[in-house]
């Protein structure tokens, strides 16, 4: 899997390519199987390196995204969707076990506190699913009723 522009990721939906890597890393748990280790640890790789905002966030808003298209989705309304960043959290927390290292932590600290928990309302608990990235955008958050309110 190239990084970048040539990856084999772009433009494929972010959140059905998460659970087959984080299985990757379960598969490798169990059986020690190598190459489905390097699946994942490539896979991580080319998610934060070159498809991640300065915040941990992943993607915008759902799909995989080329890193030339980082100028024109500050714009997007919705932003990056807060899974995404989740997912990523699961295999990071994976691959931190198989292999620790202070990169896999740096990477976990900042997706948690700067997308993930950053995402809910501190005063009423409630949560925005989409996390713009525009300066200055608000944040919609969810409802008792309306549980993934768009930006």
């Amino acid at each position: 899997m190239s990084r970048g522009d040539a990856s084999i990721l772009n433009g494929l939906h972010a959140n059905t390519q998460f659970p087959k890597f984080i299985g990757y890393e379960r598969i490798y748990e169990l059986t020690g199987e190598k190459p489905r280790h390097d699946a994942a640890v490539a896979f991580w790789e080319d998610v934060t390196s070159a498809r991640s905002w300065a915040n941990g966030a992943i993607a915008s808003p759902s799909s995989s995204s080329r890193p030339t298209e980082f100028a024109r989705q500050i714009a997007d309304l919705p932003g990056p969707e807060t899974c995404n960043t989740y997912n990523m959290l699961r295999l990071t927390r994976r691959l931190f076990f198989a292999e620790p290292s202070a990169r896999l932590m740096d990477y976990y600290e900042r997706a948690l506190l700067n997308h993930v928990l950053a995402s809910q309302d501190p005063d009423s608990g409630a949560f925005a699913y989409h996390h713009p990235m525009r300066p200055g955008h608000y944040r919609t958050y969810s409802t008792p009723f309306d549980s993934f309110c768009a930006a």
